[in-house]
């Protein structure tokens, strides 16, 4: 599997561990970014690619605060149904928080 790559602007870049290659099992791992007073987030997914649906054995992304009233995130494109959206700019002040899971085995 691809992983992701995201950037979340005001100087925050982060990716999936071994990206452009497949990301390992056994991941756990969160980003946050607190803005600038009077600023705001935006992510943006510069790629996406994380197959498996989001349950005990599964591999997800989470965003919080929701997007579109979802949190939990998974997909090989953007124009699939539970990916996220490429790029997402969040209300004023709000703290962003983005994890990625992986199952045991890859």
């Amino acid at each position: 599997m691809s992983t992701s790559t995201t950037t979340l602007l005001q100087v925050q870049t982060f990716s999936s561990p071994n990206y452009p290659n497949n990301y390992p099992s056994n991941v756990d791992i969160c980003w946050s970014r607190t803005p600038t007073v009077g600023q705001s987030v935006t992510l943006q997914f510069t790629a996406f690619d994380v197959h498996t649906p989001p349950n005990a054995d599964g591999d997800w992304l989470t965003i919080s605060p929701p997007i579109n009233g979802m949190t939990k995130f998974w997909g090989n494109s953007f124009s699939a149904v539970e990916a996220p959206p490429q790029s997402h700019t969040f209300s004023v002040g709000q703290t962003v928080k983005v994890c990625f899971k992986t199952r045991s085995s890859v």
